[in-house]
């Protein structure tokens, strides 16, 4: 029997919303540690309001992504033709999204630091990695079962 759109997420969101709690929880945790460290990386006089700003959008967004990605995981693994392809394109356009969200705040906001590129990619990585881990985890306890 194939349930309905709307019926797969309320069905997903009564058994996943502790999930995105937790995660908000980390990602509220990691967001406020990268304000501190990008506020010491600065090498321009910027007001700490666009910091947090442009952090708490890229926080926002990253919630957002994991509770998409996680949906898209677990109700929708055949979309792309199979559960580790779908799984490592909806990590990979979610780390490119945040990556680029990151980006352009550091352009629009003109934040001078010495690596630009190095700060967007490890807050990406940061704020993705309990997906990214959980997900190998599920993996590698669903292929020790399967033997």
């Amino acid at each position: 029997m194939k349930l309905s759109l709307m019926t797969s997420i309320n069905i997903y969101w009564d058994e996943s919303a502790s999930y995105i709690l937790v995660y908000g929880i980390y990602a509220l945790v990691a967001c406020t540690i990268i304000v501190y460290v990008e506020n010491r990386l600065l090498q321009s006089n910027v007001e700490l309001g666009k910091l947090i700003f442009a952090n708490a959008s890229v926080l926002l967004l990253a919630i957002f992504l994991f509770a998409i990605s996680l949906f898209i995981g677990s109700w929708l693994s055949h979309l792309l033709g199979g559960e580790i392809v779908t799984i490592l394109v909806t990590v990979i356009v979610s780390l490119l999204v945040i990556y680029a969200l990151k980006m352009f705040f550091i352009n629009h906001f003109d934040f001078q630091f010495q690596s630009p590129i190095k700060v967007s990619s490890l807050t990406s990585l940061i704020l993705f990695a309990p997906y990214i881990i959980f997900n190998v985890f599920i993996f590698v306890l669903g292929s020790a079962f399967k033997n």
